[in-house]
């Protein structure tokens, strides 16, 4: 149970599994066990498995989407509709170890090791363009967070933590 120095106030439940990748939105929680996706929310007393889910490194909720990418070499970043259950590919995106969602767009951190490759992507979250690189360098695991229009990470090979404009972009979120 919860070891800090307070019993929160609210109800617990036990994950199936060992939780791979986690993320929280307007009374929602999305988790993966390493091979599904599990959905709880104020409608549900126990998490309900949504959908199969290779590895994922990555979740984020927009609207009623869920998002995430796959921790491996043939990763992507896909959605789910939670009111249909229909499925989609995004983007293709190997070693996703980040995602956040920022107005249009789906912002991704990629595990890399050569200073020549991107590890921090975006695309649209409709699919309607192809994803493009944002930043160059070394990273074995970034972090990404995102609020209004402003892209933070940390995580990269040279140390510290960034924050980026993401309306200042040619095609702003």
């Amino acid at each position: 149970m919860f070891s800090g120095p307070q019993e929160p106030d609210t109800d617990f439940f036990t994950l199936p599994g060992r939780a791979t990748a986690l993320a929280v939105s307007r009374g929602r929680i999305a988790f993966s066990d390493g091979a599904h996706l599990w959905l709880k929310d104020a409608a549900t007393s126990e998490p309900h498995r949504i959908a199969d889910a290779v590895n994922p490194g990555a979740l984020a909720f927009a609207d009623d989407e869920l998002f995430w990418g796959g921790f491996t070499p043939e990763g992507s970043i896909r959605a789910i509709n939670l009111a249909t259950g229909d499925l989609r590919v995004v983007a293709s995106a190997p070693y996703t170890s980040a995602l956040v969602v920022l107005g249009d767009h789906l912002y991704w951190a990629q595990a890399s090791s050569r200073k020549s490759l991107p590890w921090i992507w975006r695309a649209r979250r409709d699919a309607a363009s192809p994803a493009e690189p944002l930043v160059h360098g070394s990273c074995k695991l970034g972090r990404l967070a995102g609020y209004g229009a402003t892209l933070a990470w940390c995580g990269g090979g040279e140390g510290g933590a960034y924050a980026l404009d993401v309306a200042a972009l040619s095609s702003a979120p």
